[in-house]
C-alpha cells in the first residue's frame, strides 16, 4: 500500500488547503461516494427511521416548507391567477393546516399574485437570473424572510 492509499480503498492526493468556507466545509467529508453505497445508506435510513418521521407534526412542518412554482413559458395572467386561487382555496378549505411557504413566479406576475393572494403568511417569490429561477425559501433567520424579491402576505399587516 503506497502513502497515498488508505483503508478506505481510494486514492488520496496531496491538495492545497481549502481557500474558502465552502471548500473548508467540503474538506471535512469524504465526497468520493459510490451510488450503490449511497443507495444502501438511504434505504437503511428510510427503513430504520420512517416511523419516527411519519407523524402529523412532521407532515405539518413539511407542508410549511412547500414552494409552489410556475415558471412555464406558457404562463399568463389568467393561468397565474388560477394558480394563486388554488392556494387561496387550499387555505380556506384547510384552516387547521400550516400555510405553504411560497409561491414562485416570474417577476412580471409577482404583482398579480400579491394582489390576489389571500392565504395568510404565504410569501411571493419572484426573480429569474440568466434563466434560472431564484429560489431561496429556507432563510436562516426570521428577519431574512422579507429579502431577495419576496413579499409577505398576511391579513392585518
Amino acid at each position: 500500500m503506497n502513502e497515498n492509499h488508505c483503508h478506505c480503498h481510494h486514492e488520496h492526493h496531496e491538495e492545497a488547503a481549502p481557500s474558502n468556507i465552502y471548500e473548508q466545509a467540503f474538506a471535512k467529508y469524504d465526497l468520493h461516494l459510490h451510488d450503490e453505497h449511497v443507495s444502501e445508506a438511504v434505504h437503511r435510513l428510510v427503513n430504520d427511521r420512517c416511523a419516527d418521521y411519519n407523524t402529523p407534526e412532521v407532515k405539518r412542518t413539511l407542508l410549511g416548507t412547500v414552494e409552489l412554482t410556475t415558471l412555464k413559458v406558457t404562463d399568463s395572467q389568467e393561468s397565474v391567477l388560477a394558480f394563486t386561487e388554488r392556494v387561496n382555496r387550499f387555505a380556506d378549505e384547510h384552516p387547521d393546516l400550516p400555510h405553504l411557504a411560497t409561491i414562485c413566479v416570474y417577476p412580471n406576475f409577482a404583482k398579480i399574485v400579491s394582489e390576489s393572494l389571500e392565504a395568510d403568511e404565504v410569501e411571493v417569490l419572484s426573480g429569474v437570473m440568466e434563466g434560472i429561477s431564484l429560489v431561496a425559501n429556507f432563510p436562516r433567520d426570521k428577519d431574512s424572510r422579507n429579502r431577495a424579491g419576496r413579499s409577505r402576505r398576511s391579513h392585518g399587516n
